[in-house]
């Protein structure tokens, strides 16, 4: 399927690991002139190696930045003032009753989650379940089992989903061809989220 995203110029918010990297890397592998950013200029310079190791045709530049700030923000607008392609790389969750949200909680869930990833794979959360195997004395392949067995039986795909999947939709969302697709949270969860989004 032709995408369309070649030559564009896009930005991908706090990409240098997980899964805004893995967004970093397809949108780069589309074609893209790809903007990274992160928090550090090394973890930058290594997300930027990283990348053109995996996509070496990648037109890939990166900005060392705290997007979640203002001063940060203007750093990035300072050396990307026009962009066909912006990926705030930004998710919230919180655990409360569906009766319980307020309507204002309900409209920045909306606002703010473009992307649903449910249980995925990525530097940071594998790292949190090896802590959490080694505390507890079994292996990683246990834990897996052990949580989609007690938490999420829902699964239809019954694993963690990788980065590269959830990067997949998000790719997608940022092309011509979903230019019919607008107005939703799309859920990359392989079946477990068991509430309404």
């Amino acid at each position: 399927m032709e995408l369309g995203l070649a030559g564009k110029r896009a930005l991908v918010t706090g990409s240098t690991a997980g899964i805004g990297f893995a967004l970093a890397k397809g949108l780069a592998a589309e074609g893209a002139d790809v903007v990274l950013t992160g928090r550090k200029q090394d973890t930058v310079e290594a997300a930027l190696r990283r990348l053109k190791d995996t996509v070496p045709e990648a037109k890939v530049t990166g900005i060392a930045a705290d997007c979640a700030t203002a001063a940060g923000a203007e750093t990035v607008f300072a050396q990307v003032p026009e962009l066909d392609v912006l990926v705030n790389n930004l998710g919230i969750y919180g655990r409360k009753a569906a009766f319980e949200i307020t309507d204002d909680e309900w409209q920045h869930l909306f606002e703010t989650n473009a992307l649903l990833p449910g249980p995925t794979h990525t530097e940071t959360t594998d790292k949190l379940r090896a802590e959490r195997a080694k505390s507890q004395g079994i292996t990683l392949t246990e834990i897996e089992a052990a949580f989609f067995r007690d938490f999420r039986p829902t699964s239809l795909i019954r694993r963690f989903t990788t980065a590269d999947e959830v990067a997949a939709l998000g790719v997608y969302l940022c092309s011509e061809a979903a230019s019919g697709t607008s107005g939703a949270a799309m859920r990359v969860d392989g079946g477990v989220v068991n509430q309404i989004m």
